[in-house]
């Protein structure tokens, strides 16, 4: 008669990805950028992975894309920049997705080292310490090929030149 029996279930209960936020991005050629720490989710979803895609296949001329890791190739000979879509839909049974952008930039094939528009490159560059105001210091810039190449560099001084030489960037900040 079914008197005095008892079922049980348990119930889990998730709460899906419904916010994927990510900005463009920019890429130099040849470089690796990991997606899934440029991205982030709700706070409150239970299953925060996200899996990535290239949107067009054609862009893998540009760019592999494996494990949230978009790798620009090298060949990015076009000497401009690409821009590809790349979508992040949630791992959870929502799939909210979102398409972001990330322009390639060409890999840098010549860097030079300008100094009022003259190349340095390899050169010695004369200081005089307590000379004439301007001669006690050189402002340096880069010049890449191609020209829409990346335009950063990380500027180092020799340990030895340390006591000499002090690295200002370009706000004036040492």
């Amino acid at each position: 008669d079914g008197t005095n029996k008892k079922a049980t279930v348990k119930v889990q209960t998730f709460q899906l990805v419904n916010e994927i936020h990510m900005e463009d991005q920019i890429l130099a050629g040849g470089l690796s950028l990991n997606l899934n720490t440029k991205a982030s989710v709700n706070a409150d979803a239970t299953n925060k992975k996200l899996n990535w895609e290239l949107v067009d296949p054609a862009d893998k001329e540009f760019a592999t894309l494996s494990n949230g890791t978009l790798k620009a190739v090298k060949r990015n000979d076009k000497a401009q920049p690409v821009t590809v879509l790349v979508r992040a839909t949630a791992a959870d049974y929502g799939a909210y997705s979102v398409t972001t952008a990330v322009t390639i930039l060409p890999a840098t094939t010549k860097l030079q080292i300008m100094n009022n528009a003259v190349d340095m490159t390899g050169k010695i560059i004369d200081l005089y310490l307590g000379g004439a105001e301007g001669t006690d210091s050189a402002k340096l810039n880069i010049l890449t090929t191609p020209a829409a190449a990346l335009q950063t560099v990380k500027w180092t001084v020799a340990a030895r030149d340390q006591q000499y030489v002090t690295l200002v960037d370009n706000t004036g900040a040492e």
